[in-house]
């Protein structure tokens, strides 16, 4: 539905809590997680198709299969001039997939599927085998993989994939951050190589 922008797909203060296996599609923020010493498990949530707001279904259809057909032709590269353009879904302005703002919260394999911030990352937590993926189909070029602002983060066996070229992998304090075992592909600038 048109008109939804800024929803949280799923908020909770709670701690101690199981999410498994959840989806949420068209969003601001996917999930929203103040509580600690959560377990979130193989949650997927992915920046939807929504139109724009100056777009009818139909039109916003028209833009998004023109876009796939130069991606397979091997030609697409119209999003190279701007960071954003007039045509990006609806919801995905100031979009984060995963906002955890609790500490000690454990995500394992979950995947932050198009967003402008795939993990927000605010106090000490783990990522484990998890997923970052900016389709650019959707037109979104301000994409970060992971924003750390504060606590110690670990991350391992995750995959994070720049499809535009613009992405950026990780913002923040690299001191309180453990790295291991990670696959980085397509990123111009990648910290880690």
């Amino acid at each position: 539905m048109k008109g939804l922008a800024g929803n949280v797909g799923i908020w909770t203060s709670r701690h101690d809590a199981h999410f498994t296996d959840c989806f949420v599609i068209d969003y601001t923020i996917g999930m929203r997680i103040y509580g600690s010493a959560n377990r979130v498990t193989r949650c997927h949530l992915w920046g939807g198709t929504v139109p724009p707001k100056s777009y009818e279904i139909k039109d916003w259809s028209e833009i998004y299969g023109k876009r796939k057909l130069e991606l397979l032709n091997g030609v697409y590269d119209d999003l190279k001039e701007k960071e954003y353009q007039n045509d990006v879904p609806e919801m995905l302005e100031n979009s984060i997939a995963f906002d955890i703002q609790g500490a000690c919260n454990v995500l394992d394999c979950c995947y932050a599927d198009t967003a402008e911030i795939g993990y927000n990352i605010a106090k000490s937590n783990r990522l484990i085998g998890c997923d970052f993926f900016n389709n650019k189909l959707m037109g979104l070029k301000k994409s970060t993989a992971i924003n750390h602002t504060g606590g110690k983060l670990f991350v391992t066996m995750c995959s994070f994939r720049s499809t535009a070229g613009t992405e950026v992998l990780y913002e923040g304090n690299k001191e309180e951050l453990v790295w291991n075992n990670n696959q980085v592909i397509g990123f111009k600038e990648n910290m880690f190589e």
